[in-house]
């Protein structure tokens, strides 16, 4: 039996560790968006209310926690992610093959699309399609295909009708997409970690959706939220974000060393 579990996120695999009997360290703790309709949300609720310690990455998730009566267990510690950006982006920037496949060296775009609530409602997969398609004419616009976008496309019948003139990729591997990140003049998803590493990357993004967990990236100017029912919310979004600059001076997930931060609290302890 181990003396603690490291749990990260919202996924199904991080709640079911907070079931066992074992002291559970949750990073990115507090993330919450205030939409119970998405399994991550009940996935991060759930996890820090099991937690032993939980480690939140900015200010805004402490006040989360503090709301949740979370307190005694809640450390601000800065966010691990940003500790990988900085630790792996220079290492993806030597190994540009992926530019070259995709040609995305000249002010292309990235796009990421999987959330449920995305791809299970065909009206909303539609409108974004079509957002994307009128993007690619201007650009290289380059979407890898999740496993679950995939199908709902072919699931339509017009799979090519609604992919055309997008560069279709299979997932991508780790250095593929923080190379992608970096190169790319906007980026367009609804992914809540992609939206974050793009603000390590100085990149601009349009999150395809009503809420997000990284609420300080929208009021720094980083990122729009554009409703992905609505074709002209998505394409003022694009409009206002395509190669737009945010604040540059701020420091919302601390400067480094998160990691050394958790493990000397858990150390501690």
């Amino acid at each position: 039996m181990p003396n603690a579990v490291f749990v990260y996120g919202d996924t199904n695999s991080t709640l079911a560790t907070a079931k066992k009997d074992i002291p559970v360290c949750h990073i990115e703790a507090g993330l919450w968006s205030f939409n119970r309709r998405m399994p991550e949300e009940v996935n991060r609720i759930l996890t820090d209310h099991a937690a032993t310690w939980a480690f939140a990455p900015t200010t805004e998730a402490m006040r989360g926690l503090a709301n949740e009566d979370i307190t005694d267990r809640a450390h601000l510690v800065g966010d691990v992610m940003f500790d990988a950006a900085r630790l792996f982006g220079a290492e993806a920037r030597e190994k540009p093959d992926i530019l070259d496949r995709l040609n995305l060296w000249a002010g292309g775009r990235f796009t990421t699309d999987h959330r449920q609530d995305n791809t299970d409602t065909p009206e909303t997969l539609e409108t974004i399609m079509a957002a994307l398609r009128d993007l690619a004419q201007d650009a290289p616009l380059v979407l890898p295909l999740h496993p679950r976008t995939r199908k709902a496309l072919e699931a339509t019948g017009r799979f090519d009708q609604l992919t055309q003139g997008i560069t279709l990729t299979d997932p991508l591997g780790f250095f593929d997409i923080i190379a992608l990140m970096q190169a790319a003049r906007l980026i367009l998803t609804d992914s809540g970690g992609l939206q974050k590493e793009a603000y390590f990357h100085r990149t601009p993004t349009v999150v395809l959706r009503t809420e997000t967990e990284w609420n300080e990236l929208v009021t720094l100017g980083w990122a729009m939220l554009a409703p992905p029912h609505d074709s002209g919310l998505i394409n003022t979004a694009i409009s206002r974000m395509d190669g737009a600059k945010g604040d540059e001076t701020a420091a919302p997930y601390s400067n480094r060393y998160a990691a050394e931060k958790i493990i000397s609290i858990v150390a501690g302890s």
